[in-house]
């Protein structure tokens, strides 16, 4: 293999990881943040210290970081990756062209479902999203047609025992990553 090849595949991966990381240095914020009782919070107005705003940059982190790992695999395979925001599209590439149907992507089609369902918006915060294959929610404050999906009241208030369990799953996602990349690329990555 070639340097370039090399340093293109490990590109991928290392980037993924990025927003990983960026999650979980999120979550420690959120983790550490002093807890305010409800009765004194303004939910108009966050204070420019608070935590409160960075939870729709966790989510939004989690889910490119899950497209990105899925993409890695055409470029472990040597194609190009495919160039589409849309989970419906990549998921199903990857349960059926995945080399052997391990624990770890098991794992991470597990996580990849949570955290691009809907279901686990609306059991923690009450907040029903419609469909988002793309991560459009968390992109963006409005869609092209200039509809507003995300309360940041209410996605911003992200309590230290969901932040706890997501920080388990994104601390999952991060060895599920090293793993795959390891097996997609014959490593022996110990992690």
């Amino acid at each position: 293999m070639s340097q370039k090849d090399y340093l293109r595949k490990y590109n991928w991966v290392w980037f993924s990881l990025g927003y990983v990381n960026s999650a979980l240095l999120s979550l420690d914020a959120i983790l550490r943040e002093e807890d305010i009782p409800e009765e004194k919070m303004d939910v108009v107005w966050m204070p420019p210290s608070s935590v409160e705003d960075v939870p729709i940059v966790i989510f939004y982190n989690i889910r490119h970081a899950i497209e990105l790992v899925i993409k890695t695999t055409g470029v472990y395979k040597g194609t190009a990756p495919v160039l589409v925001h849309d989970i419906k599209r990549l998921l199903p590439a990857l349960e059926t062209e995945y080399p052997g149907k391990s624990k770890t992507i098991e794992q991470f089609v597990n996580l990849t479902k949570k955290y691009y369902g809907t279901d686990f918006y609306k059991d923690n915060f009450g907040a029903v999203l419609p469909d988002d294959p793309k991560n459009i929610l968390f992109r963006y404050p409005e869609n092209k047609a200039m509809i507003n999906h995300i309360d940041p009241a209410i996605i911003g208030r992200v309590h230290k025992k969901l932040a706890r369990e997501i920080k388990r799953d994104v601390e999952q996602l991060r060895v599920a990553i090293y793993r795959f990349h390891g097996e997609l690329a014959g490593d022996k990555l110990i992690y």
